[in-house]
């Protein structure tokens, strides 16, 4: 910090494809202690799906000085699929609170088109995000709240939207989401903010609705709308 110099680390080897690549991290609460960082990206080996895992730094000396990225330590928490035909909307945003829990917001992985995207025609998935924020069993467009375990596993945490996994997938705290890509979290009041952009309504279409920019606190685990309602 005294010099303001920076040093590479590591290179996490991913995928790099319309919106995808290394999207996001957060560190540990105790990273001071265990070097633990974790990070959303889309990796080299499978491109048709994101994954969010957990790496180890490699520090030396009294101090702890941080001298690179441990590849080999890693461990996946979680991993979904996405349609890599346009990956666009892809989220990616990480965050976390004062009790351990780890937010990851994932887009609807569907490009903007001049209307709304709920075309549920055979082939039309690009142009459906019933079929992904509006699906209670899919983890596209949605902020996902896990708790990591030292061990490297996830348990979920109470106050979920769907307890037990019952209804839809038990990692979802809020579904209804376009591109939650940043996200942030009050951690004295426990609310968690985000901004979505609206959809990309042209005008001369006469077929709403208006593309309403949004931004959402979530006082607790919600359907915050997209694609059945915006604004």
């Amino acid at each position: 910090a005294a010099s303001a110099a920076t040093h590479t680390l590591g290179q996490v080897p991913v995928a790099v494809h319309g919106e995808v690549g290394l999207l996001g991290l957060a560190t540990d609460r105790d990273v001071e202690r265990n070097g633990w960082i974790y990070l959303c990206f889309c990796p080299e080996a499978s491109p048709d799906t994101m994954r969010l895992a957990r790496f180890t730094l490699s520090c030396e000396g009294a101090a702890g000085r941080v001298t690179g990225l441990d590849l080999k330590s890693e461990r996946v928490l979680l991993e979904y699929p996405i349609d890599a035909r346009a990956a666009i909307h892809m989220g990616g945003g990480l965050a976390r609170d004062a009790h351990g829990l780890l937010y990851l917001g994932t887009g609807d992985n569907c490009p903007p088109i001049p209307e709304l995207p709920v075309d549920q025609r055979p082939g039309q998935t690009l142009a459906d995000a019933l079929a992904t924020s509006g699906n209670t069993n899919d983890l596209r467009g949605k902020i996902l709240r896990i708790r990591p375990e030292p061990d490297g596993s996830v348990s979920i945490p109470e106050g979920n939207l769907f307890p037990g996994g019952e209804g839809g997938r038990p990692e979802i705290y809020c579904m209804g989401c376009r591109n939650p890509f940043r996200l942030s979290v009050d951690e004295a009041a426990g609310d968690v903010w985000w901004g979505d952009v609206g959809p990309n309504i042209q005008p001369e279409l006469r077929i709403g609705p208006n593309g309403y920019d949004e931004v959402h606190r979530a006082r607790a685990a919600g359907n915050f709308g997209w694609p059945h309602c915006v604004g």
